[in-house]
């Protein structure tokens, strides 16, 4: 079945959220100018060829934070999103929310946000402290000049995310402009859907086929009778899955695409036939044949996948 553009437009709006993620860390480095061109002369460099960092305080609050709010991203975030138009910088991401998954995502954000300001609070109440122990590190690099108020410091940790509807063609055009003016808005937004309905194809595509690649790879270089033999992980499979369920969620809710559907049922099949992981590793010719089948299931599944799906959902398919 062939699912038009129209169709999909108000799909999307009836069944997913925009989300953005905004995140903002005081840097804690500064360039020494003076230390620098200091350096500069001491080895007859080009101006400004040299720069010499400091590292303001004794705790990298900076590195802590990022480290914290990648790790929120990847296992919370993430798993339930997709890729939507990008912001204008690595501090805001537009992603594709399915409401399905609203609470959940609500939820973690709701729990990171606390833990953001207690880390926050943390790094606030030890600010003094923390300046005072980098003059030990710093020696006569320390300046009092390059410290700013706690105040200053406090305003520049910032931690935020907004909700917005998918825009329609409907709401983007200005009542008040020409006709000639709408219509090129229209097209605009007509051009954007197209343009991020490919990418959440693609990304769901990319992604599947890369679990399956990595499945047929270690199911064909796994040599148990080899010293050092290629080992592979159970989270290989867990990735699989997680990936494999995402494709289900945006093909059920946006695309409705049969070839899309029987690729995600293949994988199920696959993932349903593995009683357990640790029996592939098996070095008897029991797990020698369990892992023959799970390779043939796992290239099948990625011949399905690559087999036109980009055409069959964009420009055809199937006959209804």
């Amino acid at each position: 079945m062939e699912v038009t553009m129209d169709n999909k437009k108000s799909v999307l709006q009836e069944v997913a959220t925009l989300i953005h993620i905004h995140k903002q860390i005081p840097s804690g480095i500064k360039v020494d100018r003076e230390i620098s061109d200091e350096v500069t002369g001491m080895y007859s460099a080009d101006d400004r060829s040299i720069k010499v960092d400091k590292k303001l305080y004794s705790f990298d609050i900076n590195s802590h934070m990022r480290k914290m709010f990648n790790k929120f991203m990847n296992r919370e975030i993430k798993p339930y999103v997709y890729p939507w138009q990008e912001g204008d910088s690595n501090k805001s991401v537009y992603y594709l929310l399915p409401n399905t998954h609203f609470e959940t995502v609500q939820e973690a954000i709701n729990k990171f946000q606390l833990e953001w300001d207690k880390e926050v609070n943390w790094f606030m109440e030890n600010y003094d402290r923390l300046v005072e122990e980098a003059k030990d590190r710093l020696g006569k690099a320390w300046k009092e000049e390059d410290y700013e108020d706690s105040s200053v410091i406090r305003k520049k940790f910032k931690f935020y995310v907004n909700f917005r509807n998918i825009p329609s063609v409907e709401s983007d055009i200005r009542t008040n402009a020409s006709a000639k003016l709408r219509k090129q808005i229209a097209n605009q937004v007509a051009g954007s859907y197209r343009q991020n309905e490919k990418l959440l194809l693609d990304d769901a595509k990319e992604n599947l086929d890369s679990s399956l690649g990595r499945v047929i790879d270690a199911m064909k270089n796994f040599k148990p009778k080899d010293k050092g033999g290629a080992f592979f992980k159970d989270a290989m499979f867990d990735k699989l899955k997680v990936d494999n369920d995402r494709a289900r969620v945006l093909n059920d809710q946006v695309f409705q695409s049969e070839e899309l559907a029987e690729s995600i049922d293949s994988v199920d099949q696959l993932l349903g036939s593995i009683n357990s992981v640790e029996t592939l590793r098996d070095k008897t010719e029991l797990g020698e044949s369990k892992r023959k089948q799970v390779l043939a299931s796992a290239e099948d599944s990625k011949s399905k996948l690559n087999q036109n799906l980009m055409s069959n959902v964009f420009g055809g398919g199937k006959d209804e």
